[in-house]
């Protein structure tokens, strides 16, 4: 019963902050105390994970489990939402938007931690179906706003067509395995593997039909192409709710797939879509990270870009890694949101400051010496206390990830020649060398790797990670009149193609952004009205 207290208590405090009180600030405070209750004992089922066998509830359709996956995500989802409700009172007090907001988060919070310890197929489907109404709610928090409705719209039309493709999986899952215990997805995979699913005149295997559905619902959740737009179009909603969604909902995607990890992985459709769907995502999104003026539509873009590294983690079969990237990017972007102020006020500084003297470019040697450290101090933990990072099949793939995100930020470090050269190399080192440890270390606490699944071969991933990663530092760091050029052509082309349009009002013509590219960010703010 300990992991029914934890998922209902969000929304029981609502209950009882309602039948006391009509006061929209001690309402909050008494959904901010149960929040953190809850947050407080799903702290305490994690060190049960760890000495013992996970809580379980009432064996059935009701099942709970607070397994060691689910334990962290409830940590994970808690926390964000003790934290923005923190916020909210405080940032949002006396406004006319704080007493929904508050009832939103508390709900949606129980709808997550519902979804996330759902021990039976039908109580996930529910979770899920719940916070698909609380995500729109939370998109839908300004709906007097024209670019709001339009992005509650494509957030509506997005979230339904992958809610039916889980459905399908469900139903198919039912029909042909007859087991909806997420505790026998192996058995579940198993059966999937001989069940057919008569299609006119043909039979086709219902595991990859499964799979396929399964990471179809995962990228619309996650908010990957060509469902993407979604996202970047819900930043009218206030400051606290963009924390909740793009650190505590968004991510269920990549949750869904580690969870259903054995018939996911049962082949190798579900990995090829979700690999393909999300290098793509993450090369499109990252680029119009780049050129997005707003500061929240440059969080949106990015989140998207994460989501699909996230979603490619999951069809290499690095799932641990998947999981290292979910809890740190929604730490990372909750405290980016609601810093979001304060960037504002360092944008505006930073523009009426004199541009300051260009650095000289790093040497060859240098940059071929830091790649060297890098690579040493990562050989170095793998060898010695971080062994368990390449339990995993894909692991290698992130790892490679984070050997080129370390050896892009100290390039750049050395470039603007911010620290000396032996602090860059040795922060960079140290931080390589923690993730790989982070890795290991929540490899080896998960244990979810799938038995006898298909994973996708290196030999096939790799190089295509290789030509996009080098195709990406061309664009950025191209020298002389061509580079400028090309990035002078496409900057106003990627502001244009990740601009929100909506009727009316809100409304401008294609050839504004060409002509006058400097006056995009104002209108954009303009219409953003983002807290």
């Amino acid at each position: 019963m300990m992991v029914w207290a934890v998922v209902m208590l969000p929304a029981l405090s609502l209950v009882l902050a309602e039948l006391l009180t009509r006061r929209s600030e001690l309402t909050g405070r008494i959904c901010l105390a149960g929040v953190s209750l809850s947050l407080t004992l799903a702290a305490a089922l994690v060190v049960c994970a760890l000495i013992g066998p996970p809580a379980t509830s009432v064996a059935g359709p009701l099942s709970l489990t607070a397994g060691r996956l689910s334990a962290a995500m409830l940590v994970l989802v808690l926390g964000v939402s003790a934290l923005v409700q923190a916020f909210a009172l405080r940032n949002l007090s006396g406004a006319s938007e704080q007493p929904r907001l508050i009832r939103t988060t508390a709900l949606v919070t129980s709808a997550v931690a519902l979804t996330v310890t759902a021990a039976h197929l039908v109580l996930l489907l529910l979770g899920w179906e719940l916070t698909t109404l609380g995500l729109l709610a939370v998109v839908g928090q300004r709906r007097q706003l024209p670019l709001a409705r339009e992005g509650l719209r494509r957030t509506a039309r997005v979230l339904l067509a992958g809610d039916a493709a889980l459905l399908c999986a469900g139903a198919l899952i039912w029909h042909s395995a007859g087991d909806a215990s997420l505790s026998h997805l192996h058995h579940v995979a198993v059966a999937l593997s001989h069940a057919k699913l008569p299609l006119l005149v043909v039979a086709l295997p219902a595991a990859p039909c499964v799979a396929v559905l399964l990471t179809l619902a995962a990228a619309a959740r996650a908010a990957q192409l060509p469902g993407q737009s979604w996202l970047a179009a819900s930043v009218t909603t206030p400051t606290p709710a963009s924390a909740m969604l793009h650190a505590g909902l968004v991510n269920a995607g990549g949750f869904l797939l580690v969870r259903c990890a054995p018939v996911f992985a049962d082949g190798p459709a579900g990995p090829a879509l979700a690999v393909t769907i999300g290098l793509v995502t993450a090369l499109y999104a990252s680029t119009l990270s780049l050129t997005r003026p707003d500061v929240k539509g440059g969080l949106a873009q990015s989140t998207s870009a994460q989501m699909g590294f996230m979603l490619m983690a999951c069809g290499l079969g690095a799932y641990a890694a998947a999981i290292v990237h979910l809890i740190g990017h929604g730490l990372y972007k909750a405290s980016a949101f609601l810093a979001a102020d304060g960037a504002v006020a360092a944008q505006a500084a930073k523009r009426a400051a004199p541009a300051p003297t260009r650095a000289a470019r790093p040497t060859p040697a240098m940059l071929i010496a830091l790649a060297a450290a890098l690579g040493c101090a990562m050989l170095a933990a793998l060898a010695s206390i971080a062994h368990a990072a390449l339990a995993e099949p894909g692991a290698v793939v992130p790892l490679s990830f984070a050997w080129a995100a370390s050896l892009t930020v100290g390039a750049s470090l050395l470039r603007r020649a911010l620290l000396p050269a032996p602090a860059v190399f040795a922060m960079g080192a140290l931080a390589l060398a923690a993730y790989t440890c982070l890795l290991a270390a929540l490899t080896a606490y998960l244990q979810i790797a799938a038995r006898g699944s298909h994973t996708l071969p290196l030999a096939l991933t790799l190089p295509a990670l290789a030509i996009a990663f080098l195709a990406l530092q061309v664009l950025v760091w191209a020298p002389g009149d061509a580079g400028a050029g090309l990035r002078g052509w496409l900057y106003p082309r990627l502001l244009e193609l990740g601009s929100t349009r909506v009727t009316g009002q809100g409304q401008w013509p294609a050839a504004t952004l060409r002509r006058r590219p400097a006056e995009a960010p104002a209108r954009l703010t303009e219409q953003g009205a983002a807290a």
